[in-house]
């Protein structure tokens, strides 16, 4: 069960740490798409090492943000599986364009589903449901596209996948200022 901000306040300033860690987060993986999507001719390894950047980036919001989720254990999970493609990524920065196209492909489809299932299990009143959807549509379609088109270009993995990560950003901007305006209501 997700905590509500009211029993956030019961924690002291973690509550208030934990929204500023997603937003400086949220910003730093939107900004690394900004840059995939500015600078799709990079070499496969540069992509490779700004691609593993943003999925442990973005991960890391992810299980950070998993206990306001209303299935936590999945929303951990995804950012886990986020945070593993992404050390694979890092891990092996000379990989060919085609390995890591399977990397990235296979990491976001399955996440991308993970994500869809978190959707289907919010509440229907949940105002973050249909972004949680968007979110996990575009990460399976990204993630097809990245294993369909193993030898295409630097250019059309690093767009997408960029606009991937753009959006996967600016949510979790959206989470973190959600979450300050809930402390800041339960303010004494």
């Amino acid at each position: 069960m997700s905590r509500t901000a009211t029993e956030h306040r019961g924690y002291g300033d973690a509550a208030g740490a934990v929204w500023a860690v997603l937003l400086v987060l949220g910003i730093a993986v939107t900004a690394l798409g900004v840059v995939l999507v500015a600078n799709p001719s990079d070499s496969a390894s540069t992509l490779a090492i700004l691609v593993g950047l943003a999925m442990v980036l973005s991960g890391i919001t992810e299980v950070l943000a998993a206990g306001r989720a209303p299935e936590p254990a999945m929303a951990a999970v995804f950012g886990v599986l986020l945070v593993v493609g992404g050390i694979v990524a890092l891990a092996w920065p000379a990989v060919t364009l085609w390995a890591l196209a399977v990397i990235v492909g296979v990491s976001l489809v399955v996440a991308g589903f993970i994500r869809l299932i978190m959707a289907s299990a919010a509440p229907a009143n949940d105002p973050g449901r249909g972004r949680a959807a968007l979110v996990g549509i575009l990460c399976v379609i990204a993630g097809i596209v990245a294993m369909s088109w193993p030898s295409a270009t630097v250019y059309v993995l690093a767009v997408v996948f960029g606009i991937w990560v753009i959006v996967h950003g600016v949510t979790q901007i959206i989470l973190a200022l959600s979450l300050r305006r809930a402390l800041a209501a339960t303010a004494p």
